[in-house]
């Protein structure tokens, strides 16, 4: 009786010793497998997050092609292709020529500034209403002009060597996110299985947590990334029509602006406006300013609210600071990550707090008698 007795806790202990190798084993092989692939962690989640907004798309080429899952995801690869990343790769091209243009004139008008000196448009800036007003005169223009034309040139050199590195780079983040696509789209629902099979929560919680993952991709898409588009062409339009230089250029500054919640185009706008107007162009600043407080800037509230609807379920101050801090952190596809994780952080907490609720309701009617 005895020995059996030992015999029964000696293989309890084994088990217990056995599922806790086995956890640590899968801690660590996941933190391995975690560091071999995070150099490549930005474009998974770009692609998990246009795998589900293309989703609806795979599904009518599924039936189309006769439930070839294959095919249907190729055929949703290259309408992404198509749609977004082409687009995108010509609107670089013209920022680039511009930018270049745009440094390469801007050299002979710095030294020709600085050859005049009060005599040119330094001095018409100084005599101006806006230039007493703000006393330029006590601000050495001219030095300035100076350290501008020095530094110039070593602008331009870091500039073109940064742009061949991002063009390659960008080949090859594009390939990676195209080719894991094509295999989430394809293989998606195995893989959903695998990792639902995996996390010991409740069906209820595992729903909740990918449906929040799609409704914060599509909100976050469709409300700030079309937002911004929307407001940056408007951007850009008023610019090229004023006939400012690079308004391209520009255009895509404003979209990034765009992208930050209470910043926006205006950011580019309204100190343009205001530069016309030192420049004596009067009419054009002022309209500058006017099309950018109450068009552009009016779109954010008109549209956004209507596109994202209720979707992301997130306070405005959390959405800006983690659309920041996701644009700090991973570059600029942070403000599709930022937010992203801040919804899932949230929906934990809220499963947290739902799950745990009694033992809080406890341990807060324990305080409040401790007090008395």
């Amino acid at each position: 009786m005895t020995n059996e007795t030992s015999k029964n806790e000696v293989t309890a202990d084994d088990r217990r010793f056995a599922k806790y190798f086995l956890l640590i084993a899968f801690m660590l092989s996941l933190a391995a497998f975690l560091g071999v692939i995070r150099i490549f962690i930005i474009e998974i989640i770009l692609a998990a997050v246009f795998a589900t907004i293309i989703f609806p798309v795979f599904e009518l080429l599924l039936k189309l092609f006769g439930n070839r899952r294959g095919v249907a995801a190729f055929f949703s690869c290259l309408i992404v292709l198509i749609v977004v990343f082409i687009p995108v790769f010509i609107i670089f091209k013209i920022v680039l020529s511009q930018a270049v243009d745009l440094f390469q004139t801007a050299e002979p008008r710095l030294r020709e500034l600085a050859q005049r000196g009060e005599t040119g448009i330094i001095g018409q800036i100084k005599s101006t209403q806006v230039g007493r007003w703000l006393d330029i005169g006590r601000i050495d223009l001219n030095a300035i002009v100076h350290d501008a034309v020095k530094n110039l040139a070593n602008t331009v050199a870091s500039v073109i060597k940064t742009t061949s590195r991002a063009t390659l780079r960008g080949i090859i983040d594009l390939f990676i996110i195209l080719f894991s696509i094509f295999y989430l789209l394809r293989d998606g629902q195995k893989i959903i299985g695998k990792i639902r099979s995996v996390v010991p929560l409740s069906s209820e919680h595992k729903d909740l947590i990918v449906n929040k993952f799609a409704a914060i991709s599509s909100a976050t898409v469709k409300g700030t990334l079309l937002v911004a588009l929307i407001q940056s062409f408007l951007g850009t339009m008023i610019l090229l029509i004023f006939g400012i230089d690079a308004w391209m250029l520009w255009g895509i500054v404003m979209f990034v602006f765009a992208l930050i919640p209470f910043v926006g185009p205006g950011a580019v706008l309204i100190p343009t406006g205001v530069v016309q107007i030192i420049l004596g162009d009067t009419f054009h600043g002022i309209a500058i300013i006017l099309l950018s407080v109450f068009v552009v800037s009016l779109i954010d509230n008109f549209l956004r609210p209507r596109i994202v609807g209720m979707h992301s379920g997130m306070h405005d101050l959390i959405v800006f600071f983690s659309t920041l801090g996701g644009i700090v952190m991973f570059g600029p596809a942070g403000f599709i990550i930022g937010p992203l994780i801040a919804a899932i952080f949230l929906t934990i907490l809220n499963i947290y707090l739902v799950e745990f609720q009694g033992h809080l309701a406890f341990g807060n009617r324990k305080s409040g008698a401790d007090k008395q």
